[in-house]
């Protein structure tokens, strides 16, 4: 089986000073702030699940406090709100911080497991016999990485089952996002295939690779990874578009987790660590590296979230060169961090240049996990600290549970 070593910071010196700075500067508003929402992304789940960490690292000592009062806030959300079954802005997502805090942080779990009647709602979900959207921020993929979290669920197995069989109907589709699923009006009317990690297929084919390691839909993974993998480029500035359309030539993809080449390569090496494939792994960092050389300033980055942002692509260098030794990434990562830190302001707010103004710089004020402080900072803690950013998961760019 394929070993990862353990998990490496990749910058150290000033830059990791410059960095723990930034660091608990982002942190300190988020400290009493109580969202509206519990959920993962814009709530109270995702800042559990920074404190929970910052409580790992020691770096700010009241942290294992703060994380259990944003837990609680998170846990009190899922039962008194109506939130939809996804993994980012419902309450999949919160039940995966609930889970995640608890088995892996602080390493001790609730005398009555309160989320069997979260597994049960998501049997629930993909009972349907049609499938939902299967993307990972609101689709299937998304229940995947709560199911495959739940590893001393009961309910596990059947959890992952249903997920098999729903994206077995996506697999017979040719894993294209019908016009119906998509929020574009101009969408062609076969819709298109998605190559981004956040909604196309890159996520399901890390899904599947999980999947595949634990003896289920077997037969569709190496059908998903060949259908990622025939859209691979070499030559351009992108190994891979965005997306592929029947009305429209396809064109390069920025660089970003969501959407990119880093995301592609990250996803790729959860899949291969999950079914022991070195080939695969040593496709996921030549993807890596040649994303690595490619000029920033064609990068398409304006801002330092990790969703689309420099701390998110400094997050998949730093998975790939982990996972291959990769000296190159490891360099890549460095780069994004310093870039990161260049779009922090004193305040405590992120700061991104608008693309129609020049290079001018606005304010977000986001606390968010994808594009706001909370991400930021986890991506710093990732970066400078040897505590395994097993939080990841939920970008499907770490292994998940066995």
């Amino acid at each position: 089986m394929i070993s990862l070593p353990p998990w490496r910071p990749v910058v150290d010196g000033a830059i990791a000073d410059d960095a723990a700075t930034a660091i608990l500067r982002l942190a300190e508003p988020l400290r009493e702030l109580e969202p509206e929402l519990p959920t993962l992304n814009q709530g109270a789940a995702g800042l559990a699940i920074l404190f929970g960490y910052l409580a790992e690292t020691q770096l700010v000592s009241d942290a294992s406090d703060v994380a259990w009062a944003h837990l609680a806030r998170a846990r009190q959300g899922l039962a008194d709100l109506a939130l939809p079954p996804e993994l980012y802005g419902g309450f999949v997502g919160t039940a995966w911080a609930c889970e995640h805090v608890d088995a892996h942080l602080v390493g001790e779990r609730p005398d009555v497991d309160e989320l069997t009647t979260i597994d049960d709602a998501v049997l629930g979900v993909l009972a349907q016999p049609d499938p939902r959207i299967f993307d990972l921020i609101g689709g299937t993929a998304g229940l995947a990485v709560y199911a495959l979290e739940r590893a001393q669920s009961p309910r596990r197995r059947r959890m992952l089952v249903l997920v098999a069989r729903h994206l077995v109907v996506i697999s017979e589709r040719g894993w294209s996002t019908p016009r119906e699923w998509l929020a574009d009006p101009d969408a062609p009317p076969d819709g298109w295939l998605d190559l981004g990690v956040a909604h196309g297929i890159p996520g399901v084919v890390a899904i599947l690779g999980e999947l595949a390691a634990r003896g289920v839909a077997t037969e569709i993974y190496r059908d998903a990874v060949s259908a990622l993998l025939v859209h691979q480029q070499d030559r351009g500035e992108s190994a891979f578009p965005a997306t592929l359309r029947s009305d429209r030539a396809s064109s390069p993809s920025r660089l970003a987790w969501c959407y990119g080449d880093p995301g592609i390569a990250a996803a790729l090496c959860t899949a291969a660590v999950a079914t022991d494939d070195r080939e695969l792994l040593a496709r996921a960092g030549e993807i890596a590296a040649r994303a690595a050389r490619r000029d920033p300033a064609t990068s398409g980055v304006v801002d330092a979230g990790l969703c689309h942002g420099s701390i998110g692509l400094a997050l998949c260098f730093q998975v790939v060169a982990v996972a291959t030794g990769d000296a190159a990434c490891a360099d890549a990562a460095r780069f994004w961090v310093r870039d990161a830190l260049s779009r922090f302001a004193d305040d405590g707010t992120v700061i991104r240049a608008r693309l129609s103004s020049g290079g001018a710089w606005e304010r977000v004020s986001s606390t968010g996990l994808l594009n706001g402080a909370a991400g930021l900072a986890l991506g710093l803690l990732a970066a400078t600290t040897p505590v395994a950013a097993a939080w990841a998961r939920v970008f499907l760019a770490f292994p998940a549970t066995p």
